[in-house]
């Protein structure tokens, strides 16, 4: 049943929650000078984590590429909801909103999941590395 797989996942959730904070503190210590990440904080759940790459030295969408053609997915989040097709009502020119505009065409999310390896986590940094150099 569904309550069944819910208490399950529930049991595991202090498991995943810390694998989860491991692999960003991981991140936050290996990421390339100049790369902005995610703070630490001592609550953070970590479903996402996001870098910031400075528009003035990475493209994001070059960069989103090279990681993928090296087998790092990365994915866009938190787009404005300006600039959402189906919210017409909510349309606005992006030059009316510039933080949430820099900040949008600033950030990727790279992998983030508990049942990440060392080695896919490793990957992921040493591809960040490399494509960021």
């Amino acid at each position: 049943s569904d309550a069944a797989m819910g208490l399950s996942q529930i049991r595991k959730y202090h498991r995943w929650l810390a694998r989860r904070r491991e692999i960003a503190r991981y991140y936050r210590e290996r990421m390339p000078e100049g790369v902005r990440t995610q703070a630490a904080h001592p609550h953070h759940a970590y479903h996402l984590f996001l870098l910031w790459l400075d528009p003035s030295r990475w493209d994001r969408e070059a960069v989103q590429a090279k990681l993928h053609e090296r087998g790092a997915g990365t994915q866009i989040h938190y787009t404005p909801i300006y600039r959402w097709d189906d919210v017409k009502e909510f349309k606005r020119n992006p030059r009316h909103f510039p933080l949430a505009e820099r900040f949008w065409r600033s950030c990727v999310s790279i992998p983030m999941f508990h049942g990440l390896t060392d080695g896919e986590v490793e990957h992921v940094i040493t591809s960040v590395r490399e494509v960021l150099a």
